[in-house]
């Protein structure tokens, strides 16, 4: 079973995975991701120039900390890898997202649901039919 974490926030404000993360986090994440084990150096050297190494080392220790990430130490230093790769992760987080607005707002919130769907892409409430029917089939 995925490891499992808690979303703090959500900035309405923002894009991306900026919305539950900081803007600093979602770029050292991205990185992570795409490098599966890094170090605090190589995190650094794929943001680019100026990047400031005291920073990015303890926003990754906070990352530790919040459960996205993990530590080890090899020789010397520290490598640090996801505890969820990219889509288990967005998994999570659009399920506690959509779980507190069903929670929170009930039908309203399925009914914002379907009308952003049919707004940015009517196709996709076809697809939303199939899924609740299957999903009704599998009880």
């Amino acid at each position: 079973m995925p490891h499992k974490f808690s979303i703090p926030q959500f900035k309405l404000n923002h894009k991306g995975m900026a919305r539950f993360l900081g803007t600093l986090e979602a770029r050292i994440m991205e990185i992570v991701w795409k490098k599966e084990t890094v170090s605090v150096q190589e995190v650094c050297d794929k943001m680019g120039k100026g990047t400031n190494y005291k920073t990015v080392m303890t926003v990754m220790n906070r990352l530790v900390e919040k459960e996205f990430l993990e530590r080890k130490k090899v020789s010397r230093a520290f490598v640090y890898s996801a505890r969820l790769n990219r889509v288990e992760f967005l998994e999570q987080v659009s399920h506690q997202i959509v779980t507190g607005l069903v929670s929170d707002f009930g039908e309203l919130a399925m009914a914002q649901f379907v009308d952003v769907l049919g707004e940015q892409d009517p196709d996709a409430l076809e697809t939303l039919q199939k899924l609740a029917k299957e999903r009704s089939e599998q009880k």
